[in-house]
């Protein structure tokens, strides 16, 4: 039995072994950043490798502990990409400090974030949840200054109570049914329980600690501090890991009873309607790149959570869409900012002015990205959008209030969308900066990552049946 056990955690085996030899190579070699991003990289491809290859048979591992299904398998293949990506994205001139360390929290954080998407215990999602915590605290200070300094603490202590509540939540919970299963708490809900039932109360304890990891209102604060005093790469894990882990996590909890229910509908309208309305309108108001992402972070959140009210037949695929289109447009979009700050010191809006005809490409690149991420065409970002509108209408013929009103909101705020995500680009190519005219050459490393991204981006918007191909064949 134990040996089945480990056989459905072989991922997360290889990573945790890949922790260990990353750990070994820096002590050996500590100020060697390339050899142990690429032993990282190593490591990431063998774990992608091994979801890719795992069997998807549903059955439950260590006494119902974990969940294994095909969704679950292939998002936990969808998070290694991930953090594979992010890790090729990772500047080595930023990593600069505690080298090794940032390579084990990386590791750490993804590792926690496979772990999530099979908890189907309170004690599992617990301990899961918080070793992302755990690694996500100490790489929000990595830039080792004060304003660094601050904003860790600021995310250490949201990050904390949103913790702590969830662990009151699930004393609530058990309470309320007697059980810690993660399905046991989505057939109460299915009920339709009061809104002041003990039940209820935990539910939304156990729910700010998931909406803190999507940065999602009301759990958001932190987003646009945090972001704009961390390094590019970490901003990346940010906007990605925790996220997919979280939403994914909270999919589980919808059946085909849940997703129709007033309770249900409830929550997913008022949370994402407040998140899509929160992380918009701020973000017109923005001059800085980095806050822009943060506010970003939460627009996006809020669509995942719209994306709650789906029917379960088709919210997995349209989840798995949406995430990975966000992801590669939010890495393509990292990867340029962070070239342009390192190599023509841009942080405002107007930093940008001109610069569209002395770098081509990562203006090109950044351009790209941020129109995904509004949802134009021809982007992946579109038809993400476009899939997730047209399946929340399908999937409640009937029109219920709070559904339509999330609809019209979701499609107005992204029209909002393109007004904060076009200034960049406005500025690259509209206006004109002569102090900045000198031409930076983009290595060769960064112009194929840049291109990549530029063309899967393309790749995913003219054939969306790509996610469906993925889901079929790992296996």
């Amino acid at each position: 039995m134990l040996t089945t056990d480990l056989n459905h955690i072989l991922p997360e085996l290889a990573l945790t072994l890949g922790a260990l030899i990353v750990l070994v190579a820096g002590l050996l070699k500590p100020d060697n950043t390339n050899s142990l991003k690429w032993l990282t990289i190593v490591t990431q491809v063998g774990t992608a490798f091994l979801c890719f290859t795992s069997t998807t048979v549903a059955a439950e591992a260590f006494s119902g502990q974990l969940s294994i299904s095909s969704e679950t398998q292939v998002t936990r293949l969808l998070i290694a990409l991930t953090g594979l990506l992010v890790t090729l994205a990772t500047s080595n001139g930023r990593i600069i400090k505690n080298r090794v360390e940032y390579f084990l929290l990386v590791i750490g954080l993804q590792l926690g974030a496979q772990i999530t998407v099979m908890a189907n215990h309170a004690v599992t999602i617990l301990l899961a949840i918080e070793l992302m915590s755990l690694s996500s605290y100490a790489l929000a200070g990595y830039l080792f200054n004060s304003r660094s300094s601050e904003a860790g603490m600021k995310y250490f202590v949201m990050g904390s109570t949103a913790t702590a509540l969830m662990a009151f939540g699930f004393s609530w919970i058990y309470g309320s049914t007697g059980e810690l299963d993660w399905s046991t708490l989505g057939n109460y809900l299915a009920d339709s329980p009061k809104v002041s039932d003990i039940g209820s109360i935990g539910f939304y304890l156990v729910a700010a600690g998931l909406l803190f990891k999507l940065s999602a209102a009301p759990m958001h604060l932190w987003a646009p501090d945090v972001y704009e005093s961390t390094p590019f790469s970490v901003i990346n894990l940010f906007s990605t890991l925790p996220k997919i882990a979280a939403v994914i996590l909270m999919s589980r909890l919808v059946t085909a009873e849940l997703f129709s229910s007033p309770f249900w509908i409830t929550f997913v309208v008022a949370v994402a309607s407040m998140s899509l309305i929160l992380g918009h309108l701020p973000a017109l108001w923005q001059t800085n790149a980095r806050r822009l992402l943060g506010y970003s972070s939460i627009a996006q959140g809020g669509f995942l959570l719209a994306a709650l009210s789906i029917a379960p037949g088709q919210q997995i695929v349209v989840l798995l869409f949406y995430l990975l289109s966000m992801a590669m447009a939010i890495t393509l979009v990292i990867i340029c900012l962070d070239w342009f700050e390192t190599n023509y010191n841009t942080s405002s809006f107007d930093s940008f002015a001109g610069l569209g005809r002395v770098a081509i490409w990562p203006s090109a690149g950044l351009t790209i990205g941020l129109l995904s991420l509004t949802g134009l065409p021809p982007f992946a970002g579109f038809s993400a959008k476009l899939l997730l509108f047209s399946s929340i209408w399908s999937s409640h013929p009937n029109g219920p209030a709070g559904i339509t009103f999330l609809i019209f909101l979701s499609v107005f705020m992204t029209v909002v969308a393109l007004f904060f995500y076009i200034k960049i680009p406005f500025q690259l190519y509209l206006k004109h900066n002569y102090e900045k005219s000198t031409k930076v050459d983009l290595d060769p490393y960064t112009l194929l990552l840049i291109s990549f991204l530029s063309a899967m981006l393309i790749a995913l918007f003219l054939y969306p049946q790509a996610i469906e191909f993925l889901m079929v064949n790992a296996h």
